[in-house]
């Protein structure tokens, strides 16, 4: 098979359901004081938005940047049947961001971002598509009772 074919055949699909991804995204926001970012109850599947803080500010400390860091908002992005599916993390001042599971059926970090804040201003369908495969995932996992191997690496540090 030609190797360009390869690239020309995901961007079409990107750009066929652009406008039925638009419909499928209804993420709400809030803010968690800085102050209120505890700890993680390891008896629950669960995540709230003050433990997503606590792992995205935790397991964030990889750059010079991130010493730094302060939750500014969370974006809560939810499945089909309500269920929160994951939360993303704004810092303050534009610093970035991170894609937190909703639930410990699911990896811990989805994404980490130095700069720019989630959903970005102008979402384009590359974004969509994430989101949405995101949900779809772990809509999936919600239904599997067993929490996966990576997190108790972020509950016990």
């Amino acid at each position: 098979m030609k190797p360009y074919l390869l690239i020309i055949l995901p961007l079409a699909t990107i750009a066929c359901v652009d406008s039925e991804l638009h419909s499928s995204l209804s993420p709400t926001t809030s803010i968690i004081p800085h102050e209120q970012v505890k700890g993680i109850d390891p008896q629950t599947l669960e995540i709230s938005e003050e433990d997503a803080a606590f792992v995205a500010l935790t397991s964030n400390t990889h750059t010079k940047s991130s010493f730094n860091k302060r939750v500014a908002n969370i974006v809560t992005y939810y499945c089909d049947n309500g269920d929160p599916a994951f939360y993303a993390i704004n810092y303050e001042n534009q610093l970035g961001y991170t894609l937190i599971s909703a639930t410990k059926n699911y990896y811990p970090v989805l994404a980490i971002s130095e700069y720019g804040c989630f959903p970005p201003k102008e979402t384009d369908s590359g974004t969509l598509i994430l989101v949405n495969q995101y949900i779809k995932d772990i809509s999936l996992s919600l239904k599997n009772a067993r929490k996966t191997v990576c997190w108790p690496f972020v509950l016990n540090g």
